[in-house]
């Protein structure tokens, strides 16, 4: 296993940075400051075939796996986090199809999400069950041909430009609920979108919820079997979160970039602030976790990879405390970086005519969403249970 990235990787890598600067670090003010989805970018990632990264080959995909996925993650996320969330959001969907579809379901769905002609979002939040997710409240009644979902959803990121909703609810037998997984149409009579959340960050990709009031839901769009949406939940996060750890690290890596061109220019008492300890020694901080927190998510990606490889659907116990460590500790870095940054440029830095105000908002979130950092913290402690040591064996 490759400590870091393959040439291969460095070279795609070199790509999408290049791709990044041009395309999307010149959007990224005006997106944060209008606050609508940009839609512009949305359609220079088709163009990139940016959505196939993860979709096998039989699908008319690339198959580079979470590595690659990772690595885009984090060079756009250096310029425009928001601009990241509408690749992470359409991964994360789309993986419940690629862990639990059908051959048919692949075959009709997964060649249109990699070109982007069929976008997803992912609805498993909702107002009284946020990390406790067993206790949703949504219903699935069976009935001739389906089924008849009712509840409500928020925290939907990218609803608004979504054609499917990726959608659990509850199918009551026995008095017993049986999480299930459904994709939801968006023209479904019965459903309706509520409002665009106002965010602190992230405000370039919309968040909203919806309500479904006797929602029909053809049997084919059940995915996996009843009983079964809880383990494809926690399978589909186990994959995705060190797509989050990538997010921050990009947003850590820009807003390091940028303090640190200020602090070599800026001068005080006769030098450039950097040669002062009290900031070139946060910065030293700064790099080092950045770098600490990269070197976790790609370690996370590799494992993750290799198990899809091998057809598991829940991952060994290392692989998912990879997971939720890089999400963890990345994130915690974002912010810690982006805090520090702006003291850096002091009051420049707290003003929005610079950027890292804006990074500094958007980071927060990567704590907070795909399980938060407590819930991260809970995963971790659960596999030290049956550690002897700190060494995971390779």
């Amino acid at each position: 296993m490759p400590l870091f990235l393959t040439d291969d990787e460095i070279s795609f890598q070199k790509k999408i940075r290049d791709f990044s600067k041009s395309v999307v670090q010149p959007r990224a003010k005006k997106i944060d400051q209008t606050g609508e989805f940009p839609a512009d970018i949305l359609e220079e990632f088709k163009k990139q075939g940016i959505f196939k990264t993860n979709i096998s080959k039989e699908y008319g995909g690339l198959e580079l796996g979470f590595v690659y996925l990772c690595i885009i993650m984090e060079e756009i996320s250096k310029f425009c986090a928001s601009s990241s969330l509408i690749l992470q959001v359409q991964e994360t969907a789309s993986q419940v199809i690629k862990i639990a579809g059908t051959p048919e379901q692949k075959k009709r769905f997964l060649p249109k999400i990699g070109t982007g002609e069929i976008m997803l979002a992912f609805a498993l939040t909702e107002p009284k069950s946020g990390s406790d997710a067993q206790s949703i409240r949504s219903t699935a009644k069976k009935v001739d041909g389906g089924y008849i979902l009712n509840g409500t959803k928020c925290f939907v990121s990218n609803g608004n430009v979504a054609d499917y909703f990726v959608t659990f609810a509850k199918v009551m037998e026995d008095g017993q609920g049986k999480i299930t997984c459904f994709l939801v149409p968006k023209n479904s009579q019965g459903l309706r979108m509520g409002i665009a959340r106002d965010k602190m960050g992230l405000r370039g990709s919309i968040t909203t919820e919806f309500f479904m009031k006797n929602v029909f839901v053809e049997e084919d769009l059940k995915i996996g079997k009843e009983g079964m949406g809880f383990l494809i939940a926690l399978s589909t996060l186990d994959r995705t979160r060190p797509m989050i750890g990538a997010q921050a690290v990009g947003i850590a890596g820009g807003a390091f970039d940028y303090a640190l061109k200020y602090a070599q220019k800026r001068i005080q008492f006769g030098k450039p602030i950097l040669h002062h300890e009290g900031v070139g020694f946060m910065l030293a901080d700064m790099i080092t976790k950045i770098e600490a927190s990269r070197l976790l998510v790609y370690k996370a990606a590799r494992l993750i990879d290799k198990e899809t490889k091998e057809g598991k659907i829940r991952f060994s116990k290392k692989a998912t405390m990879y997971s939720a460590m890089s999400k963890m500790f990345a994130s915690e870095t974002a912010n810690e970086v982006t805090s520090n940054a702006v003291q850096i440029l002091g009051g420049y830095g707290y003003m929005k005519d610079f950027i890292l105000e804006r990074y500094m908002r958007d980071a927060k979130v990567t704590q907070i969403y795909e399980g938060t950092n407590q819930i991260q913290r809970y995963v971790i402690m659960n596999v030290m249970k049956d550690l002897k040591n700190h060494l995971l064996e390779e």
